[in-house]
């Protein structure tokens, strides 16, 4: 949740700081804002999945133990391979 709402926040500041970058003609602070702003969308999808993973967690433990012991092993036998 608290990624989300600071995506919305960076969003909109983005927004913002581009708005102003066209109105005085400043070329930096406009790509400057776009970046902001295409950072808090990003960082919105991010709080949406991590929301659904906690969720998926919550709702069911033992799956969520499973799925972490496959990819440990999977990074272990990666790693063990070099």
């Amino acid at each position: 949740m608290f990624e989300q709402a600071q995506g919305a926040v960076n969003e909109i500041a983005g927004k913002v700081e581009g708005a102003f970058g066209r109105a005085t003609n400043d070329t930096s602070v406009e790509l400057e804002g776009n970046a902001r702003e295409a950072a808090g969308k990003v960082q919105q999808v991010y709080g949406e999945a991590l929301d659904h993973v906690r969720a998926s967690a919550v709702k069911n433990p033992l799956g969520t133990i499973g799925i972490a012991a496959g990819v440990g092993l999977v990074v272990g036998l990666l790693c063990a391979r070099r």
